[in-house]
């Protein structure tokens, strides 16, 4: 997982089969494993599990759609409709993309 493009604090994180981190604005007691600081983004925006070969999106936003780019394809992308829980990501180097007014959100 990587990047915060909204504040240029570049993050990477690498997550091994079984594993999971959350993404999202977090708050006092609901604290997320990638923060992304723009007020547009939940505060718990989604979760990403790795799985052997692959590895699973939720999305926990109510009315977002993300969508997952695969930098190292022709343009592939999915998107993730809101409350769309487990979605398969073929690709094991991607990125999220969290649409917020006035840029765009990496993860």
């Amino acid at each position: 997982m990587s990047g915060d493009r909204v504040t240029g604090t570049p993050a990477v994180r690498e997550l091994r089969s079984g594993e999971d981190a959350t993404f999202g604005r977090g708050a006092p007691g609901l604290p997320v494993d990638l923060q992304l600081h723009h007020p547009a983004v939940s505060r718990l925006a989604g979760r990403i599990r790795a799985h052997e070969d692959y590895w699973l999106i939720s999305n926990l936003s109510n009315d977002r759609t993300y969508a997952v780019e695969n930098p190292e394809g022709g343009g592939e992308h999915v998107k993730i409709a809101p409350r769309r829980l487990g979605m398969p990501v073929p690709s094991e180097f991607a990125r999220v993309v969290i649409p917020v007014e006035g840029a765009e959100q990496a993860s």
